[in-house]
């Protein structure tokens, strides 16, 4: 904003200047243009907001004027900040009411205003609001998103989902006479005392005289305590205060982690932020909060609405949810986290089955590793309706259905530790180690390992050049065909030299075609670490490892680098000593180069020349200038277009489910951010490069 107004150009001043003047001139008569502000979000702290704010109140003295939305530094000329303030939107702390902004509040020197409060995602009313369009403009993204709930098979919840993710309750405390009670948590324990401050905060036009009377009720209605306040006058824009004194049932409490539930997706208590383009709560996962059913027998002693009410939080955190897409249908959770209108996720937080002749109660929240007294109390109610009468699940699995979803505390991976080289003639001792996914554990009574040492051949590296570049994969042919579902690769514990960083995993039987199966990603902190492929039991003859992103060593003989930049040449020339000019190889360094953040990079490069030596270390140097995003311009989204269709295409070959089911997923997800309005160019550019590299993994048609 305001262009070169730093360096004395004043070019976009004077349109801002006059395009000020015609916003004044057309709205200055309306009764509800009070308050304007420069911008929203833009940078902070520019000296000349407090320039252009003296030129607003030249032309219009009786207006209120502040600087940036969202990040006011509260200059001279502003009459009011709408700013960000602590503790946010929602606080992530244990829910509570005793708090409040007044002491921010009271340590600006104007007024504030909040800025987004509240902006959090509702799941929309698919029924009520797509009819509403029947004019020129169509709700392309609201149709996408109902296309999305289907696919997950659960568009018979969408009304459930939308009154789960938005009460409507929140004039009951927001409004301009509304009485409320500061109380420091929601959950209570038999025999605590509660006590709460009863305010009455009056905005309405004038002062009002109250005589309030209060009671304390169970979830059935019944009153345990009530009270009144003798009649007194509450100012207008004041707060007045007052004090108030198991048959074959079977339960599984799985652990809650990524590794105890492979197939989950992380569920956080508060809803996403916004909408998909800002998706923040976790990078495993995106959820509006849960969908309960709140007429369920087990509720009978765990009081609770069909939406996430504060007794919920602390069962909450660090949850997640399991994905059952590929469960039967009529399964429907007793509690069901709620993913974004992007993700066509089924999720189950808490979920009941018949299998075979038993019962079956799944909680995904490890409620025996929780001791707040919601997760208590839930845990106690779980307990009293499995071995009640009531517990006659509806929905039947088969036995084995379960398995790749809650893998039971099997070994998760064998670790083969031993000298990383050995010298000629020395023989190889080694120490075996077995892990389960709680971590280290003994090894399983009645089994065996078998460590076979069989044709080399089997191992096969592309490339050792000492300029060798990345992608380079591995391939692994088992003696005979048989059912797989990991593939550990174990971590060098005495060097971190090519420890692998990213890389994807497919697997064939024939040595034709090769499906892809695990793509993971990890950052160089886990370089030492082992490196675990995990994907849904398949039958394997041989699998590759394709490794794009590895740690490189300097001094190696045979060195790897990162995934090589684009942007940068393989080698360059290099001026030696004697003044001759020759060619060198560069491999070079990504450093703390990030494409998402602005700013210039400086990027080096490891020199490589023959019959040369390089004793002071020089390098080549580049410098990379990442621009802001571009939130104006449209982006161009012909190439993902294109991209799209290709994949589109190529997927009808596909003939094994899981891949199939895979590619789809991508694709939905690719619509779905289509359909997204505020986009910019940098996020059409990752996804287009998602696709494409999809394709690279699908046989050619």
């Amino acid at each position: 904003m305001f262009g070169g107004a730093a360096q004395g150009d004043l070019t976009d001043v004077r349109y801002y200047e006059e395009d000020t003047r015609r916003i004044f001139a057309e709205y200055r008569s309306s009764p509800s243009f009070v308050m304007f502000a420069l911008g929203n979000e833009e940078r902070i702290g520019f000296y000349y907001y407090e320039e252009f704010l003296k030129f607003c109140k030249r032309l219009e003295p009786d207006l209120l004027c502040s600087d940036i939305a969202g990040h006011s530094t509260y200059p001279a000329s502003a009459d009011f900040a709408s700013k960000w303030i602590v503790p946010g939107y929602l606080p992530l702390a244990e829910p509570c009411t005793d708090w409040d902004y007044s002491k921010a509040v009271r340590s600006a020197p104007i007024p504030i205003t909040g800025h987004e409060v509240g902006q959090l995602q509702i799941y929309p009313d698919y029924d009520s609001e797509l009819p509403a369009y029947d004019g020129v403009l169509k709700p392309r993204n609201l149709e996408q998103f109902q296309a999305v709930l289907a696919q997950a098979g659960l568009a018979v919840r969408a009304a459930d989902f939308h009154r789960a993710t938005g009460p409507e309750e929140f004039r009951r405390s927001c409004c301009e006479l509304a009485v409320l009670a500061r109380l420091p948590k929601f959950v209570w324990e038999g025999g605590e005392m509660l006590t709460a401050e009863i305010l009455v905060s009056n905005y309405s036009p004038a002062p009002a005289e109250l005589a309030l009377a209060w009671t304390l009720e169970d979830g059935g209605g019944r009153v345990l305590a009530q009270g009144k306040f003798l009649a007194r006058t509450v100012p207008q824009g004041g707060v007045a205060e007052a004090a108030l004194a198991r048959g074959a049932r079977v339960v599984i409490i799985s652990e809650g982690t990524s590794s105890a539930l492979p197939y989950s997706r992380a569920v956080a208590f508060r809803p996403d932020f916004w909408s998909p383009m800002f998706h923040t709560n976790h990078p495993d996962g995106y959820t509006l909060g849960i969908f309960v059913d709140k007429d369920h027998p087990l509720f009978a002693d765990f009081p609770t609405e069909d939406f996430g009410d504060w007794q919920w939080f602390e069962p909450l955190q660090n949850a997640r949810g399991l994905l059952i897409n590929r469960l039967p249908a009529e399964l429907r959770p007793i509690v069901q986290p709620i993913a974004s209108i992007d993700l066509p996720d089924r999720l189950a937080l808490l979920f009941e089955a018949r299998v075979g002749p038993g019962r079956l109660l799944v909680s995904s929240v490890d409620l025996f590793g929780k001791d707040g007294p919601a997760s208590r109390w839930l845990l106690a109610a779980i307990y009293r309706y499995v071995d009640s009468g009531d517990f006659q699940p509806e929905a039947a699995l088969e036995p084995g259905a379960l398995r790749p979803c809650l893998p039971p505390l099997d070994l998760t991976r064998i670790s083969l530790r031993g000298k990383v080289s050995l010298a000629k003639g020395e023989r190889i001792q080694y120490k075996i180690e077995y892990f389960d996914s709680r971590g280290p554990c003994k090894k399983p009574a009645g089994k065996t390992v078998e460590l076979r040492s069989g044709n080399p051949s089997i191992l096969r590296i592309d490339g050792a050049g000492r300029a060798q570049c990345l992608p380079q994969w591995l391939e692994l042919t088992l003696s005979e065909e048989r059912e797989m579902c990991a593939l550990l690769c174990g971590g060098w514990r005495e060097s971190t030299r090519g420890a692998i960083l990213r890389a994807a995993l497919s697997i064939s039987l024939d040595g034709e075609r090769f499906d892809l199966v695990c793509r993971r990603e990890w950052g160089e902190d886990a370089a030492e670490e082992d490196k675990l492929f995990a994907f849904p039991p398949r039958r394997v003859r041989i699998l590759r490892l394709t490794v794009d992103w590895a740690v490189m060593h300097t001094g190696d003989s045979n060195a790897v680098s990162v995934s090589q930049l684009a942007a940068l040449p393989d080698s360059i020339t290099v001026t030696l000593a004697d003044g001759s000019i020759k060619p060198a190889d560069v491999v070079w360094l990504t450093g703390a180069y990030s494409p998402d953040i602005p700013g210039d990079y400086i990027v080096e490069g490891i020199l490589f020349c023959r019959t040369a030596a390089n004793p002071g270390n020089i390098r080549a140097r580049q410098i990379l200038r990442v621009l802001p995003k571009d939130m104006t311009t449209p982006p161009d989204k012909t190439e993902l277009d294109r991209l799209t269709i290709e994949l589109k295409r190529l997927s009808g070959g596909i003939k094994d489910p899981a891949r199939r089911e895979q590619v789809d997923g991508l694709l939905t997800q690719v619509e779905s951010f289509a359909a997204l309005t505020g986009a910019v160019q940098h996020d059409v550019d990752v996804w287009a490069e998602r696709v494409a590299q999809e394709i690279d993994m699908l046989p050619l048609k």
